[in-house]
């Protein structure tokens, strides 16, 4: 049976207390303001998404120009010409079709053109622009797909067109709102390794990787979260090396707490 969400709480610093105090409802968050509505029924729409419908179909015919293009491109040996074919967009000539299914209700249509609008011919600002817009409406729409485990990574990229407050709301109303375990978790573990990598955040993201190991200990992200939190508190400068066990090529059995009190000297080596 699925833990509600929260199952328990967070204790977390003040630069984080923000986004958890709204995490029983919709979240209103970010510095600009925006506002994350309560994602539509999962079911809605759900049928548009295999690979046998419209959306297959086109990414299917998206793929196969890609395909080609990187053929010619391989075959030609003119300087000039390979120059101009660089300079083609295939996501440029699809992002019409991909943008029209995705106003029908098309949310794998939406995330398309979330990973493929810097290719897709417009300027920086406005490439800038229709990110977020496009993330924003993605999360807004579609928090709730069974698929939607697959934006995440893309969405903690974007990190520097939709805002930290956003981006932070946003994981905490995917992992309440989404009711499948592996995208719960996965985005929790993007907030984690947020609040680490980004933030420096140890403390929160501490907490936030406890409760991964403790509550979603089946999913990738709760055995990741694991080796994680192990790693940050044992195996940093200062900290007592963990104990193992070895043997030497003579045969002879020994542990590393045998050599407590001496200098020991560990030479890690591979075969690559």
């Amino acid at each position: 049976m699925r833990p509600h969400l929260p199952p328990t709480p967070l204790l977390v610093p003040l630069s984080l207390a923000p986004l958890l105090v709204s995490f029983q409802g919709p979240i209103d968050g970010g510095q600009d303001g925006a506002r994350i509505a309560s994602a539509q029924p999962a079911a809605e729409a759900a049928a548009q998404e295999g690979d046998e419908t419209p959306f297959g179909k086109l990414l299917a015919r998206f793929k196969e120009a890609e395909e080609a293009h990187a053929r010619e491109l391989r075959a030609t040996k003119d300087r000039d010409e390979r120059r101009k074919l660089r300079k083609d967009r295939v996501e440029a000539d699809f992002w019409p079709e991909f943008e029209a299914l995705a106003a029908s209700g098309n949310g794998r249509a939406l995330l398309w053109m979330a990973r493929h609008v810097s290719r897709a011919g417009f300027g920086p600002k406005e490439t800038k622009t229709r990110r977020g817009e496009i993330f924003r409406e993605l999360v807004d729409r579609y928090g709730d797909r069974p698929w939607f485990g697959e934006a995440i990574g893309d969405l903690a990229k974007a990190r520097r067109d939709l805002g930290v407050e956003w981006l932070h709301a946003s994981l905490l109303h995917i992992a309440k709102a989404n009711p499948d375990q592996e995208v719960q978790s996965k985005a929790l573990g993007a907030l984690a390794q947020d609040l680490l990598r980004r933030d420096g955040d140890e403390a929160a993201a501490g907490e936030i990787l406890a409760r991964l190991e403790n509550d979603y200990p089946d999913t990738e992200a709760g055995r990741n979260a694991a080796k994680k939190r192990f790693e940050m508190e044992h195996l940093v400068v200062g900290k007592t090396a963990p104990d193992f066990a070895a043997r030497t090529i003579d045969g002879y059995e020994f542990k590393l707490s045998d050599f407590r009190g001496k200098a020991v000297l560990l030479d890690f080596y591979g075969f690559w």
